[in-house]
């Protein structure tokens, strides 16, 4: 949290820098790149701790023996609710999907935040499932997260693709 990215914008806008960058891009061009460059970086790096903490629990500890453990947890907190949500979700979705909708909908504006929710939630579609009702529960979750930012994903295409894929007695 110590890296300095307004000085980086500062830096990485400055004529100077622009002119030494390789490329036929206008300065103008080669500005909007570097700026966006900075903000990506700056979003990764402060969203990176809360996507470890959360794939982590998802990942490595995704066995169907601790859903009962889960199911009977009472936790409070937003994103303690998220975190609980998620992993049992990614357990039993027939079984967590109800609070993660639950939690994701009393999150904050917060746009961080909903879109590192989104963002994980495809990646582990895409990574760390088969079965196609988990895919389908977690691309329900990335919609809801960022739905209040004015965004939405093309979920019934996406359902389409999921439906499509040859399930594991193929």
């Amino acid at each position: 949290m110590r890296i300095n990215f307004d000085r980086f914008r500062e830096e990485f806008s400055d004529e100077a820098f622009l002119q030494k960058l390789p490329g036929d891009e206008s300065i103008e061009q080669k500005r909007k790149f570097t700026l966006n460059l900075v903000d990506l970086m700056e979003i990764e790096s402060k969203s990176y701790p809360f996507k470890k903490i959360l794939g982590y629990v998802c990942e490595q500890a995704r066995q169907n023996v601790l859903a009962e453990s889960l199911r009977k947890i009472d936790v409070s907190g937003k994103v303690e609710k998220i975190i609980h949500g998620s992993w049992l979700t990614d357990i039993e979705a027939d079984q967590g999907k109800h609070l993660l909708k639950d939690a994701i909908k009393n999150l904050p504006h917060a746009a961080l935040l909903r879109m590192t929710l989104c963002s994980l939630y495809l990646h582990r579609i895409y990574w760390s499932h088969w079965k196609k009702d988990h895919k389908i529960t977690l691309l329900e979750a990335a919609n809801d997260a960022i739905r209040p930012l004015g965004r939405e994903i093309s979920a019934s295409e996406m359902k389409k693709l999921i439906k499509s894929e040859p399930s594991e007695d193929d």
